[in-house]
């Protein structure tokens, strides 16, 4: 592999981690505006943890929880997932 293989190996890698940061900032966007729509204020704690949380999946998952739970199954589910 040559130094311009290199280079653009690096560049890909660095956008392929640019674009799943912005996907999870974006998700995790969405949660707290779902939280804050249907329940008011977002508790700090349950904040921190969708802020912590980068896993598409999880961010996914609890898409649908915020819409279908209520807001102590949501805090149970999200605790749970951060043990």
């Amino acid at each position: 592999m040559d130094t311009q293989d290199l280079v653009q190996q690096l560049k890909n890698e660095g956008r392929h981690e640019g674009q799943h940061a912005g996907r999870c900032e974006a998700t995790q966007d969405s949660l707290v505006t779902i939280y804050r729509t249907r329940f008011g204020s977002v508790p700090r704690k349950l904040r921190a943890a969708i802020e912590r949380t980068d896993d598409d999946a999880t961010l996914a998952g609890w898409v649908a929880s915020f819409v279908a739970r209520s807001a102590a199954e949501i805090s149970a589910a999200v605790a749970a997932k951060q043990a």
